[in-house]
């Protein structure tokens, strides 16, 4: 399968090395760091997706924390609501996100 070939001066986002070890948050950043090395740069480079951290769900984390519990022992919890509220404040805290290489497309470097 022939990959899509995006443009070097006009991609933004994160980037990563062919075998997928190295990952740069940006063109420059990976500019940056084959600045003192540029011999070694790679003549190819793979775009990434980003992905956000979705946070936690407090109903799937008291379903799994209760499973070994009688079958309506949810209904005994107190102060669910308090623990959702702080929970869903805390997501929307949440800055992390995971970089997946574009397996279909490609970055020739200039």
């Amino acid at each position: 399968m022939e990959k899509t070939k995006l443009e070097y001066a006009t991609f933004k986002g994160p980037v990563c090395n062919e075998n997928c070890e190295d990952f740069y948050a940006s063109i420059s950043d990976f500019e940056d760091h084959y600045e003192e090395y540029p011999d070694d740069k790679p003549k190819i480079i793979i775009p990434c997706n980003v992905q956000k951290f979705e946070g936690l769900n407090v109903e799937a984390i008291l379903d799994d924390a209760l499973e070994e519990h009688y079958p309506d022992a949810m209904d005994e919890m107190n102060d669910v609501e308090e623990l959702e509220e702080f929970v869903k404040k805390w997501n929307a805290k949440q800055t992390m996100q995971s970089w997946f290489p574009m397996d279909d497309k490609i970055i020739e470097v200039k």
